[in-house]
């Protein structure tokens, strides 16, 4: 995600909000949501997809506000 820089006018931070890790062997794409500890955890409700297009489905859902807040 791409915001602007807290008390700094004109500047940009980026920073990452998802991590989606593929299986091959699981036939699976993982989950994560970075928490405010700054650590990677899997997304609980739904820790696992099928296709990577349903595990961008769901951060863009964001149902429980993990990814965007």
């Amino acid at each position: 995600m791409v915001r602007p820089a807290f008390n700094r006018p004109g500047e940009q931070v980026e920073e990452p909000i998802a991590k989606v890790q593929h299986m091959p062997r699981l036939r699976v794409w993982r989950l994560f949501w970075k928490r405010a500890d700054g650590n990677w955890h899997r997304y609980k409700p739904c820790p696992e997809t099928v296709t990577l297009r349903e595990a961008l489905r769901v951060i863009d859902e964001d149902a429980n506000c993990c990814f965007f807040g």
